[in-house]
């Protein structure tokens, strides 16, 4: 299985949209796209679960690793749309920060809409 990724900037907010599994023989892609996003300082990037088909463990701490390094870098990172399935494994793994999580209609609302009435 592999990951998909499609990437959406609008001004100081990234949105990364996701597609298919995330597992820890294909984080390596998605950790090149974080790395290359997270350079660039945005104020909010946003990770779009919504076609995140599946996630184990392993993955579920890496994004734990992904909201650590964007908190020292004072970039709100914020995951939405996430299906109940993988909100259950994210949920099992202990994080030393933890993930924040929100439906799709709050990113919006907080981050895409609040940002175009600006």
């Amino acid at each position: 299985m592999n990951i998909g990724t499609v990437v959406e900037i609008r001004d100081d907010l990234t949105i990364i949209h996701l597609k298919g599994d995330l597992y820890p023989h294909n984080i390596g892609l998605f950790q090149e796209i974080w790395s290359a996003q997270i350079r660039k300082s945005p104020r909010v990037v946003g990770i779009d679960c919504h076609d995140l088909n599946s996630v184990d463990s392993s993955a579920a701490h890496y994004m734990g690793n992904f909201a650590r390094e964007a908190c020292n870098r004072e970039i709100k990172l914020v995951f939405y749309d996430m299906k109940p399935s993988i909100l259950k494994t994210v949920n099992r793994v202990k994080q030393k920060d933890p993930l924040y999580i929100i439906t799709k209609s709050r990113f919006e609302d907080e981050y895409v809409r609040k940002k175009a009435m600006v």
